[in-house]
C-alpha cells in the first residue's frame, strides 16, 4: 500500500496531549479566554452538546480535548477521577498576564508564579476540568553544572 500523504497530519507534531473533560464545550472556552487557544477543528455528537474530538493550538502546540463516553471506562476527567497524574507544562512570553488571564477565566490558582531554581519564572494552576497547567516564562539558561546545583539546594530544603 502507498501512502498519499505524511504519517501526520501538516502542522502537527509527533506527541499531541488529550484532554478529557466532562464538559468539552466548557473547556473549549476556558482555554481560549486563559491561553488564547485557537480552535482547529471540533466534532460534536448529535446533540451538539458532546464533544467527540476538538483539536486545539497554543502557540506552536496542538492538544486535544475529547469529553468521556459513558461506554469507555478508561477515559476519565481528572474531575470524575478525584485527580490526575499528568500536567501540562506552557511556555508562554508573560507567565504573570496568562496567571491572571487563567484565574479570571477560571484556574484555581495552586502556586503563583515565581522564580525557580532551573531558569523560570514559573506558576501552577488547575483548570476548570481537573487538568493541572504549569506555566513558565524561562529566564535564563544554565549550564548542566549549574543546574544540577541549583537542584541540590532546592531538594535540601524539601522534607524528606
Amino acid at each position: 500500500m502507498t501512502r498519499s500523504t505524511d504519517y501526520m497530519p501538516q502542522g502537527r507534531h509527533s506527541l499531541s496531549p488529550c484532554l478529557i473533560t466532562r464538559d468539552g464545550k466548557s473547556a473549549i472556552e476556558f482555554y481560549q479566554k486563559a491561553f488564547g487557544a485557537e480552535v482547529l477543528t471540533a466534532i460534536f455528537g448529535p446533540d451538539k452538546n458532546h464533544l467527540a474530538n476538538a483539536v486545539l493550538k497554543i502557540g506552536d502546540s496542538v492538544f486535544i480535548v475529547a469529553d468521556e463516553w459513558p461506554q469507555d471506562r478508561e477515559s476519565r476527567s481528572p474531575v470524575s477521577l478525584n485527580g490526575t497524574s499528568v500536567s501540562m507544562y506552557l511556555f508562554v512570553e508573560d507567565v504573570d498576564r496568562v496567571f491572571k488571564n487563567a484565574v479570571d477565566a477560571g484556574a484555581k490558582p495552586v502556586q503563583e508564579p515565581a522564580e525557580m531554581f532551573w531558569g523560570d519564572r514559573w506558576c501552577l494552576l488547575v483548570d476548570p476540568e481537573g487538568h493541572y497547567w504549569q506555566i513558565a516564562t524561562h529566564l535564563r539558561d544554565l549550564s548542566d553544572d549549574e543546574m544540577h546545583q541549583a537542584a541540590q539546594a532546592f531538594l535540601a530544603k524539601i522534607p524528606h
